[in-house]
């Protein structure tokens, strides 16, 4: 990948930390650095090394961990807020890459 489109590609990854709890997809990332969609696919998981979506996920699941430790919404909430429109999705996600289900997520990490 040339300089130029890494610059590009790295401002994509910016743009999704920062707007990972909104509704973005992959085609407001790609048009936000003025790419086509099908070009950001491809460009983007050559650089990540994963596909869009699951690098978002990973984003919004990072995203929910800080909520769940520094705020006192309930998951619901949290699920929204990191841009899971479907709480029982969000939950068994999280379950499937944390460990444990959110809730539980919270109650283990306030012990310590």
């Amino acid at each position: 990948l040339s300089k130029e489109l890494m610059f590009c590609l790295i401002r994509a990854v910016r743009y999704m930390k920062q707007h990972a709890g909104d509704k973005i997809n992959q085609g407001d990332v790609a048009a936000y650095i003025n790419m086509s969609r099908g070009y950001f696919s491809q460009c983007f998981a050559r650089f990540a090394g994963e596909s869009f979506g699951e690098v978002l996920r990973g984003m919004r699941l990072e995203l929910a961990k800080s909520l769940l430790l520094e705020t006192n919404y309930p998951v619901h909430e949290i699920a929204c807020r990191s841009g899971f429109e479907d709480d029982r999705y969000f939950s068994r996600l999280f379950r499937e890459r944390v460990g444990r289900l959110p809730s539980d997520y919270r109650a283990e990490r306030m012990k310590l």
